[in-house]
């Protein structure tokens, strides 16, 4: 389950981002313009991938790095780039760093993995809540699937599960995690009912 669940992350942390999430308009906005720019960019679109690229090398913007971070992914197969993990994690870490809640809950994951950087798992989660502290449903959803897996060698912990499968459904979830957040919160009820033991 952790390797098929580690894999959904890695999926989720290279393709383009979708739009269930309750960001800020400083973010929202910005993000909607560069996923248009960094997927035409992908599709061959010379103007706006220099654009990208200027605004995430020189103008140093936190949301264009991501979305440049999403091109050389290691699962993108994007024109004018080639994946390259060493930049690729280095964008998504600079643009967590700034605080761009998309990037932190990818850079949270990285390292909650250990994957293409240092494990860390306190920072990994410190980073994966402040995101979904910021209004990023998925986040919210992996840390709900997190504390109900117990993976990555943390403690099962029902109570925290079923709080962010609840923000993760008020955030705007949507597809196969809204159905996972919808089992978690089924289960932290009966639990909360009849016991943990008899939940299965």
């Amino acid at each position: 389950m952790k390797a098929l669940l580690n894999s959904a992350l890695l999926a989720a942390l290279t393709t383009a981002p979708a739009f269930a999430d309750k960001l800020d308009p400083e973010w929202a906005t910005p993000r909607a313009y560069y996923i248009k720019k960094s997927t035409a960019a992908c599709a061959g679109d010379e103007d706006a991938f220099a654009e990208l690229f200027d605004a995430a090398t020189q103008g140093y913007n936190p949301v264009a790095m991501t979305s440049l971070a999403w091109m050389i992914s290691p699962n993108q197969d994007c024109a004018f780039v080639r994946h390259n993990a060493e930049e690729w994690v280095g964008f998504v870490r600079r643009g967590a760093e700034a605080g761009y809640p998309v990037a932190m809950k990818n850079y949270g994951n990285l390292m909650l993995q250990g994957e293409y950087v240092p494990e860390n798992k306190v920072f990994g989660l410190t980073m994966l809540r402040f995101a979904a502290k910021e209004g990023h449903a998925t986040a919210a959803a992996d840390l709900a699937l997190i504390f109900y897996e117990g993976l990555y060698g943390i403690p099962e912990n029902m109570e925290l599960a079923v709080a962010y499968a609840e923000k993760a459904n008020d955030l705007g979830i949507t597809g196969p995690l809204a159905e996972r957040m919808d089992e978690i919160t089924y289960t932290g009820a009966w639990c909360g009912a009849f016991g943990c033991d008899d939940a299965d």
